[in-house]
């Protein structure tokens, strides 16, 4: 077994010294250390050295413990012998405490008296972050001051707004930082979308918001937000105040509201089909429309046909779902030779509530020359729905000039069916695969084209 790195020492500010006006005491700054792999935050406070020796210098140590609290070791003097103090907690510094018999003594701790053991570490930033100050208070909207952010409000069930500063270390401000907190690491606008917000410092101290709009104000932006989660059991933010501690990270798109309610059923409409009738107590419905194949051409002798392309895809959710019969539409695979698949629609009716779902079906393959063009695959672009997303794109058919060596190219796959298999010399291409799988190409016959596969649509129904 390999072992494990046991990280006991690294340290964050801490810094021990000696008082503007040196008594026998010190100050340790703000801070935190690292002890056993578990981040404790270390508070602020001046720590009482004791008083020096007559005859025999002495060392001390100022360390902090398991529990982030700091504490002070004494060194021994016994039988007219010192022995330098130890520790096994975290330690921040060495003390001399000059005897009275020293030429040096004054009876204070001067900086000359300390000297600084930290071993100081910077906790990682992960990729695709941004790193900014928080301020605690309520915000108004103005901008908080380059590297900062707020909220409007001190509880989490108030917070309706981040004020955030494009002036992020990480970036080094706008556009970039503009670009990302648009839409998170994804750089464009994404909306609605989860941002998580954590300490450097103590990783488990984190919140999540829904951000829902994005207003830009030159140098700062204004994110309306809804409060998600936190691990902290009280009424608001617990974030550190300290410099870049605060991480921002982009925890997702939010997907689509899915439909609620009791399932029913599933219906499963085939090519054919032109009415759909919801079964009684439909209310909410989630309509899934796949479109037909693409089909291939005939490949002549010493050619290869391109792949048809898979059909496309797109799904909505339907509410408040009227009881009549609807019209509907399922898309057939193209036909052997130079067409495409058939377009697979929804069409709403009465009290229907969102977006009619229509998926565009995919191209054919084609065989011009020694290598067929593959076919397109059905574009989203031209779709309808919450979801929509091409079929994948059919393979070049690829013959070798001046041999009988040549292969068709593979059908597109669809979100439902896999493309067609490209087929070897002399051999005659394959039909996509149902739901809405392009064609597979055929090379070097006079009789080599092949259909693609039928369309689908699925309507999953909810009281």
């Amino acid at each position: 077994m390999a072992d494990v790195l046991t990280l006991l020492g690294a340290v964050q500010g801490c810094e021990v010294t000696a008082q503007g006006t040196p008594n026998m005491t010190v100050a340790v700054a703000v801070g935190f250390v690292i002890y056993n792999n578990s981040v404790q935050p270390v508070t602020a406070g001046n720590v009482t050295i004791a008083a020096a020796d007559a005859n025999l210098d002495r060392m001390d140590l100022i360390t902090v413990n398991s529990s982030g609290t700091v504490t002070y070791v004494e060194g021994t003097i016994s039988g007219g012998n010192h022995t330098p103090a130890t520790s096994t907690d975290v330690i921040l510094a060495q003390v001399w405490v000059w005897s009275q018999a020293n030429s040096v003594y004054t009876g204070t701790i001067t900086s000359t008296a300390i000297i600084d053991v930290r071993v100081l570490y910077t906790l990682p930033q992960p990729a695709d972050t941004l790193a900014f100050t928080f301020l605690s208070g309520a915000q108004s909207n103005a901008d908080p001051g380059s590297g900062n952010f707020g909220f409007d409000a001190t509880s989490f069930g108030s917070i309706a707004h981040i004020y955030v500063s494009y002036g992020t270390p990480t970036l080094g401000g706008s556009p970039a930082a503009r670009a990302w907190l648009q839409g998170g690491a994804q750089g464009s606008p994404i909306l609605p979308w989860y941002l998580r917000t954590w300490s450097r410092k103590q990783p488990g101290h984190f919140i999540i918001f829904k951000v829902t709009s994005f207003t830009d104000h030159s140098t700062y932006c204004d994110l309306a937000a809804t409060y998600v989660a936190a691990e902290s059991s009280g009424l608001g933010p617990d974030l550190s105040t300290d410099a870049a501690d605060t991480i921002f990270e982009f925890d997702g798109a939010v997907p689509p509201a899915a439909a609620t309610g009791t399932l029913l059923g599933i219906r499963n409409l085939l090519n054919g089909t032109t009415s759909y009738t919801p079964t009684s107590g439909t209310n909410t419905a989630y309509v899934e429309c796949q479109a037909g194949g693409g089909a291939v051409q005939t490949a002549a002798a010493t050619t290869a046909s391109g792949g048809g392309g898979g059909g496309g895809y797109s799904a909505s959710k339907i509410t408040t779902v009227g009881a009549g019969a609807h019209t509907v539409a399922i898309g057939a695979g193209g036909v052997a030779g130079n067409n495409k698949g058939g377009d697979t629609s929804y069409t709403k009716t009465g009290t229907d509530g969102g977006t009619a779902p229509l998926a565009k079906g995919g191209l054919a393959g084609g065989s011009p020359g020694s290598t067929g063009p593959p076919g397109a695959g059905g574009p989203s672009g031209t779709g309808t729905g919450d979801i929509t997303a091409d079929g994948g794109g059919g393979g070049p058919g690829i013959y070798v000039s001046g041999s009988s060596i040549g292969i068709g190219g593979q059908g597109g796959s669809s979100f439902f069916g896999s493309g067609g298999a490209g087929t070897k010399t002399t051999t005659v291409g394959t039909a996509g695969g149902l739901y809405g799988g392009g064609a597979g190409g055929g090379n070097n016959v006079g009789l080599s084209s092949a259909a693609g596969g039928n369309g689908l649509l699925r309507i999953t129904e909810y009281t």
